[in-house]
């Protein structure tokens, strides 16, 4: 899901609470830019963008775009050592949090059991077979099952609390 709605929307301003600079990416351009300017209208950093993922030749295009100047940029911007770490804040999350890794990625699997700790509250990581790292590239469908499941579950559990 894009973030300027719902889960996405709810997701991006809570690592904005958290401290995160965040990037709001959905379809709908306007959502996205309302998103960002909630974000920053309380005091959170955040860019929107328009992207449409199901539209393969513009993702295509824009990849193509790509030159060595801007994925510098990227990647001097927004790598991994950039972002202000949120692993003492992970305690302040409440569930539903559902951490996934792919067995193959045994580091990402440490990491997923160790936020799964921090967060606490019987918060247990999800681990999906013969993926590795990019578990959403390597097993789409099974991330999308398990993602279905997860907020069917989360949903269900809302309206029967109310």
């Amino acid at each position: 899901t894009g973030a300027g709605s719902g889960i996405g929307r709810s997701t991006a301003r809570l690592f904005a609470r958290l401290g995160a600079r965040v990037h709001v990416v959905d379809i709908d351009g306007a959502a996205a830019e309302r998103v960002r300017g909630d974000i920053e209208s309380a005091g959170g950093t955040a860019v929107a963008h328009t992207v449409d993922c199901s539209d393969a030749a513009a993702l295509e295009s824009r990849r193509a775009g790509n030159t060595a100047a801007t994925l510098t940029h990227a990647l001097r911007a927004l790598g991994p050592g950039t972002q202000e770490p949120l692993w003492d804040r992970l305690g302040q999350l409440r569930p539903p949090f559902l951490p996934v890794a792919g067995t193959l990625d045994e580091k990402y699997v440490d990491i997923a059991f160790d936020m799964a700790r921090r967060v606490g509250h019987g918060v247990h990581p999800l681990l999906i077979g013969g993926a590795g790292h990019a578990v959403h590239l390597e097993q789409p469908a099974s991330v999308a099952d398990v993602l279905r499941r997860f907020v069917h579950d989360v949903t269900r559990g809302a309206r029967g609390a109310s």
